[in-house]
């Protein structure tokens, strides 16, 4: 389990993307507007749906992100560990979180409100290059999501998803990565917006290409760079030959 709680706070915030351009000043600044808290496992963090008044880093544990769907059932989105952001979008504008996170073990979180936030923004420029840095990553990544589902590539979409659940809470093996999840084709095709019979085509592709395997309905990586590979390669063939029209 990757934690940080045995470090100086100031040390902390370092290993963080997103503080680690900021002066040993400004991160002590930052560290005095920051409270801790504990989560037990299964306990919310944040609430879809509430209003976003807190932005979260979280210091230690993993996490599910989740989302209601339109029928009511719980749609599983993502695991994610330490290092991770939660609310830094939404508490701009105080507007609802997008989905639910729930620790999945005991987890470790710093906070810190809207005003405190935007204060800091305001005092330190790294800070407020960092946070539009970020935010740049995230809206170009959507733009590369968006392009994948426009082209119809499945296998890179299924790719990425089972990349960050393997990156978030995967077990090292000797010969592989071995993610301890069971997967939900159904879910899965939901929260990426495919059809359960692409995801499956999806799969079987992937396993026959020797980039994944199931096993017990639970997803085993043999070999991560190529999952990666696959993952980080934006410009399909496909795509080449549509741009050259």
């Amino acid at each position: 389990m990757r934690s940080y709680l045995g470090l100086a706070l100031q040390d902390t915030l370092s290993h963080f993307p997103l503080f680690s351009q900021l002066s040993d000043r400004e991160r002590v600044a930052l560290e005095k507007k920051l409270k801790t808290n504990t989560f037990r496992a299964g306990q919310n963090i944040i609430r879809q749906g509430e209003p976003c008044l807190h932005a979260y880093i979280l210091l230690q544990g993993k996490v599910e992100i989740s989302s209601i769907s339109t029928d009511g059932s719980a749609l599983h989105i993502l695991f994610h560990q330490a290092p991770a952001f939660f609310g830094m979008i939404e508490i701009f504008r105080e507007l609802p979180y997008l989905g639910t996170v729930t620790a999945i073990e005991p987890s470790t979180t710093l906070s810190m409100t809207k005003a405190q936030y935007l204060g800091l923004l305001h005092s330190s420029h790294q800070m407020c290059l960092s946070v539009i840095q970020n935010l740049s990553d995230q809206v170009y990544q959507s733009g590369i999501d968006h392009r994948m589902r426009l082209f119809g590539d499945t296998e890179k979409i299924l790719g990425r998803f089972l990349l960050c659940q393997a990156e978030a809470c995967g077990e090292k093996k000797q010969d592989g990565v071995f993610v301890p999840v069971s997967l939900n084709k159904s879910q899965i095709a939901k929260s990426l917006g495919l059809s359960r019979r692409h995801v499956i085509r999806s799969f079987q592709a992937l396993e026959k290409r020797g980039i994944i395997e199931v096993q017990s309905g639970r997803l085993f990586v043999p070999n991560l760079s190529k999952l990666k590979e696959l993952s980080e390669k934006v410009w399909s063939g496909k795509e080449r030959r549509h741009f050259r029209r």
